[in-house]
């Protein structure tokens, strides 16, 4: 075990053993992403280190758990697997990677059979319960089509390693995406069919619970896609109307600064918990700043996971600022669902349109209006042709010229009822025009 490894690991045992005993256990799940082997040698490792220290705990606990120990630092230091590409699997071809992290990695492929590009997916030195994980992922997603989810082909298991075959999406991260300056419609869209994915998933009792911007693609061309529902789970629904119960409650689950108050705890966790995640993501892409500040200690980010608490928002449209705020709900119940959510996000992208809308039809009742007034000018000023002295024409066509200018100042007023000062208008027309020599 390495020296860096050695030290981050000394460093989670000293943050757990600072919490109270009651918030250890989920402190633990946190650190260790919900998989009970290395949930189970971080508690060995915990429980050692209040007797020896936790630099002889580690080195205890590594002798005794040297497969959790590998495990573990595979996790917390990102460190990298074998390198597949080139290998050939069935018709498929592994030619480049395209990233990984602590569980596994993700290749481009080609498969020569449907002569079509694939992204390869693969699990490292899988456990039987992240195995499993694994599987389910292709279990659940084998069946689902819908545009704003990744597509799961094949899952292909060979002797040393499940690879499973999945779309190959041209896109960028969601994070790299909003950094690109695009205007507040397109985010909105994106986030629009997020909800709208997630709606579809919710309706077939898939919970993502791992909902976060490295976990969304979007094409060039503004359609975003979900990936990695390697911790999905099946809920099943309850007629209480309440969040349903994961079949696995009380394991952690999730992504620091990336969950519901309810993950953080340990809780069960229903669609809910993916609409808060999404609150979260709406809350970046709108204010340009993460819900929960990247540069918070772990403990304070866990502390602040658990309650709910995320970073006030900047000046927004009120009806924007108030679903972000639904959404980031501490109570699982008071969150609105993926249908709602998505028909609200629907209603504030044409809201411009219909403002839009509103300000050219006022500009063309002003033009019909102002088209009125000249009209009558006209009429005045030829009757005025015939008046008896030219002060009173001068009067008379003064007087009309302040009508015409205020008819055209109050038709350009839309948001005001005109009506009062449209008769007030045509009664001072009618008394200019009885004044008119006849």
């Amino acid at each position: 075990m390495s020296g860096d490894t050695e030290r981050r690991l000394v460093e989670v045992l000293r943050r757990a053993a600072a919490l109270p005993p009651d918030q250890r256990r989920t402190w633990i799940e946190f650190t260790s992403g919900g998989d009970p082997r290395l949930h189970a040698g971080l508690e060995a490792l915990l429980r050692e280190s209040a007797t020896l220290g936790a630099g002889a705990a580690l080195a205890t606990g590594a002798a005794l758990e040297g497969e959790v120990a590998r495990e573990l630092a595979a996790r917390l230091a990102s460190q990298g697997g074998r390198d597949l590409t080139g290998r050939q699997v069935g018709s498929i071809r592994l030619d480049a990677l395209l990233g990984e992290g602590g569980m596994g990695s993700v290749y481009r492929g080609f498969d020569a059979r449907l002569d079509r590009a694939v992204a390869v997916k693969t699990v490292r030195h899988p456990s039987p319960e992240g195995l499993a994980r694994f599987r389910d992922e292709a279990r659940l997603l084998g069946g689902t089509e819908h545009p704003g989810i990744c597509r799961v082909y094949d899952l292909l298991e060979e002797p040393d390693c499940d690879f499973l075959v999945l779309e190959l999406i041209d896109g960028l991260p969601l994070g790299r995406w909003a950094q690109a300056g695009h205007d507040l419609d397109a985010r909105l869209a994106v986030a629009e069919q997020l909800a709208e994915a997630l709606a579809f998933a919710h309706a077939r009792g898939i919970v993502h619970r791992d909902l976060k911007p490295d976990n969304i693609l979007v094409t060039p061309d503004g359609k975003a896609r979900i990936l990695d529902f390697g911790i999905a789970t099946l809920v099943r629904p309850e007629a209480t109307g309440e969040a349903p119960e994961t079949p696995d409650a009380g394991r952690f689950a999730g992504t620091p600064g990336h969950m519901s108050p309810e993950q953080a705890r340990g809780e069960p966790v229903g669609p809910p918990s993916d609409l808060f995640a999404l609150g979260l993501i709406l809350h970046e892409l709108v204010s340009g700043r993460p819900a929960y500040p990247r540069d918070l200690p772990p403990e304070e980010l866990f502390a602040r996971a658990r309650r709910g608490e995320t970073e006030p928002l900047p000046a927004l449209d009120r009806d924007l600022r108030e679903l972000i705020a639904s959404l980031e709900n501490p109570i699982p119940s008071r969150r609105p669902s993926a249908v709602e959510t998505a028909a609200r996000l629907a209603g504030l992208r044409a809201a411009p349109q219909r403002r839009r809308r509103r300000r050219a039809v006022g500009a063309l009742a002003a033009a019909a209006g102002v088209l009125i007034v000249v009209t009558v000018l006209v009429i005045i000023r030829e009757r005025l042709a015939s008046a008896r002295t030219a002060a009173e024409s001068q009067r008379f066509a003064r007087e009309a010229e302040e009508i015409g200018w205020r008819m055209a100042v109050e038709e350009l007023a839309p948001r005001r009822s005109l009506a009062p000062v449209r008769d007030e208008l045509l009664a001072q027309i009618a008394g200019l025009t009885a004044r008119i020599p006849q």
